[in-house]
């Protein structure tokens, strides 16, 4: 996950100026949260990280939602 965040920041940076470095894996829905709830994000209606178990899937679905 630490390594997919930091491939994400650059294209994350034109929704939200400030993207943050995600440290501990274990923190990733905390992370994903942060992300979702910015509103220019919220507007592709990305998937909620607090319903998956793996990062791998919210990671995929958000790909999706948000296509970045």
């Amino acid at each position: 996950m630490t390594e997919w965040v930091d491939f994400m920041i650059l294209p994350l940076q034109k929704f939200m100026p400030t993207v943050s470095p995600l440290l501990y894996e274990k923190e990733w829905k905390r992370w994903a949260l942060g992300v979702i709830e910015n509103s220019t994000i919220a507007k592709f209606s990305p998937p909620d990280p607090l319903n998956f178990e793996r990062w791998q899937d919210w990671a995929y679905y958000f790909n999706q939602a948000v296509r970045v």
